[in-house]
């Protein structure tokens, strides 16, 4: 219930993203679980790591160019903004801005949606660690690489992701 409330009680400020938006597909965090332990049977650990990254930066490259087009007089700030909020509210988790500079940004993610109760103590948040990239490189029409600095995986009460701007390669 409180999802709906807060679509509805954003939804101008989302609608215009909405609009833009396709068809979704809802995974489970077991299902997802799943799709990332048989990319670590079949390539290892390291390049399953490798690969969610690759498609969630895609993703926020995507997600980037896609609300860009759809708000062309906004700030590069509101865009990445308003895409936060809208991911915060289908359960990606809840992102907190701790510093932005010119070419770096470093995010808290509360409650990230790709946390899962594993042994393992690697940071697990490789998609949200890639979108997060993706989108800030998108906006900025320039590289961007992240990394997860702090995992909820590894006892740290919530992970923390930075993003750091380049430029873009030839």
């Amino acid at each position: 219930m409180p999802i709906i409330i807060s679509l509805f009680d954003s939804y101008h400020k989302f609608e215009p993203m909405a609009r833009s938006m396709e068809k979704g597909v809802v995974l489970g965090k077991s299902t997802f679980q799943s799709m990332r332990d048989r990319l670590s049977r079949i390539y290892g650990d390291k390049s399953q790591s490798t690969i969610i990254y690759s498609m969630g930066k895609e993703a926020g490259q995507k997600r980037a160019t896609d609300v860009a087009k759809r708000l062309p007089n906004e700030k590069s700030e509101n865009v990445i903004t308003r895409v936060l909020g809208l991911q915060q509210i289908l359960g990606w988790g809840r992102f907190e801005i701790l510093s932005s500079e010119p070419k770096k940004f470093v995010f808290c993610v509360y409650d990230c949606a790709e946390h899962v109760e594993t042994e393992n103590e690697m940071p697990q948040c490789d998609f949200t660690t890639g979108f997060l990239a993706g989108l800030y490189g998108g906006v900025y029409g320039m590289d961007a690489e992240a990394s997860e600095l702090r995992c909820v995986n590894r006892g740290d009460p919530y992970c923390e992701i930075r993003v750091i701007l380049g430029e873009l390669p030839d």
